[in-house]
């Protein structure tokens, strides 16, 4: 179970009586499985003991390019699905929060991916006039992607994963954050928690409040710019390896299936 609870995820309505009958099923789930595989920090699912894991990811063994770019301009990274649950409006309200107090930084947000929210999201950049801060690509293979993510130092994680009533999250997209080497900032707990005094990693409120992009120059400029910057970033990239690569990840799986 990638994401648990997940009721609150519908948005589709035709599929209201899938979920119905999910919730019919799942009480006797219990007779038939032994363990469940779960991103969340549950230690029981439905009466049946879970195997906690993350998500992972394939070590690509190198980093990722860097194009040369002004440090003084902030290049941040949303990849997603573009649910109501990434909220990525807060970010675009943030900037314009931003702007409309005397924000002197040039931020540009990179946001990649078609979903339910992408048109919500272009015209609340629109309305905020902010359509050279916010830039919108659609879905792209993984070449686009990487020359997205060449000139990206940051990477936004899920920012409203409380509006699915989400409070713990092994997400995806910072897991591919890490092993292109950016920063990340996000709104929701996961296991990167779990380690002390990560420079890389920063937490925003678990709420509507617009992101508080004076907070995200702050952060940034406590990394960069800086003249090891391939060092740094190696090491986050190297973090990732080490922690989340899919032998580490699928591990406990591994362990629980030989142990029977």
């Amino acid at each position: 179970i990638p994401t648990y609870p997940y009721d609150y995820e519908i948005e589709n309505r035709t599929v209201l009586p899938l979920l119905f009958k999910d919730k019919i099923y799942r009480r006797i789930l219990y007779r038939y499985v032994d363990r469940i595989a779960t991103y969340s920090d549950d230690n029981e699912i439905w009466r049946i003991k879970t195997i906690k894991i993350h998500n992972g990811m394939a070590s690509e063994g190198r980093l990722l390019e860097i194009a040369d770019s002004d440090c003084d301009d902030i290049h941040i990274i949303a990849v997603s699905n573009l649910a109501f649950w990434h909220g990525y409006d807060r970010a675009v309200k943030g900037l314009y929060q931003y702007y409309q107090t005397g924000g002197k930084r040039n931020f540009i947000l990179h946001i990649v991916g078609d979903g339910s929210e992408k048109g919500r999201l272009e015209q609340l950049a629109d309305s905020c006039k902010l359509r050279k801060h916010v830039l919108f690509y659609g879905r792209k293979n993984k070449d686009e992607l990487d020359q997205i993510y060449k000139i990206c130092r940051m990477g936004f994680d899920s920012l409203g994963r409380f509006r699915s009533r989400v409070t713990f999250n092994s997400s995806l997209k910072s897991k591919e954050y890490l092993f292109k080497g950016l920063l990340i900032v996000t709104a929701v707990n996961s296991e990167l928690d779990k380690y002390e005094n990560l420079p890389f990693y920063h937490k925003v409120p678990a709420n509507e409040s617009p992101i508080d992009f004076y907070e995200i120059e702050r952060f940034y400029d406590s990394i960069y710019p800086r003249k090891d910057e391939l060092i740094f970033r190696r090491s986050i990239v190297e973090f990732g390896e080490n922690n989340f690569s899919f032998e580490k990840v699928m591990k406990p799986i591994i362990d629980y299936i030989n142990s029977e």
